[in-house]
């Protein structure tokens, strides 16, 4: 039996420790393998078009760079390659343009480690990862009068699967215990209790 090729990914964050971290988190899972790191945008830029990794993680805080503002060129030097935000910055106008600007997924670092796990796999088969503890807020901001940010992507991916025929939110966003095919199904399916888990560190409707 032919063995399955391991998922590579990149990291983009300023801090050598964090990065240590997550090599050493990610790479715990033999499905995966860290090929490049960086801590710039130079070095992002450069390193995205030579080893042209599966996934790039990238923080959207870089010291005094803002990963969000070259996300778009990361995305063109490596086309082949999606992009996974995991950033401490709870600001839904800053998730909802990553996912504008090329992103894929949006994952809170104060959240498990096993949710970066899943949604590095999720992201990479095609699909878009929102957390539940974001889709409100998300849902709220693309219901908002469509605003043109110039530096979004014209043939962006996740842009697509974000957007239904009617023009709402996703077909399918995948998030943890949930799948949505529309904001009137997200309200459905969450007008139950929320509870926080805490062994995951995340709210699951229940």
């Amino acid at each position: 039996m032919t063995a399955t090729r391991p998922i590579t990914i990149m990291i983009v964050d300023d801090h050598v420790v964090i990065r240590s971290g997550l090599r050493m988190l990610i790479e715990h899972d033999q499905r995966m393998q860290v090929v490049a790191q960086a801590g710039n945008k130079g070095e992002a830029l450069e390193r995205a078009a030579s080893a042209h990794p599966d996934v790039i993680i990238l923080d959207l805080v870089l010291g005094d760079e803002d990963g969000l503002s070259f996300l778009p060129e990361l995305c063109q030097a490596s086309p082949t390659s999606r992009v996974l935000v995991l950033t401490g910055v709870q600001n839904p106008d800053a998730h909802r343009r990553a996912i504008r600007r090329g992103a894929m997924g949006i994952v809170l670092k104060e959240h498990a480690a096993d949710q970066l796990l899943k949604a590095i796999m999720k992201v990479n088969d095609g699909e878009v990862w929102i957390e539940r503890s974001m889709m409100g807020s998300m849902i709220q901001e693309f219901n908002k009068p469509a605003m043109v940010d110039p530096n979004a992507r014209n043939d962006s991916r996740a842009d697509s699967a974000m957007k239904a025929s009617d023009g709402t939110l996703a077909t399918w966003l995948i998030v943890p215990s949930i799948s949505v095919k529309s904001p009137a199904g997200f309200r459905r399916n969450t007008r139950s209790t929320w509870s926080i888990a805490s062994s995951i560190g995340i709210a699951v409707a229940i």
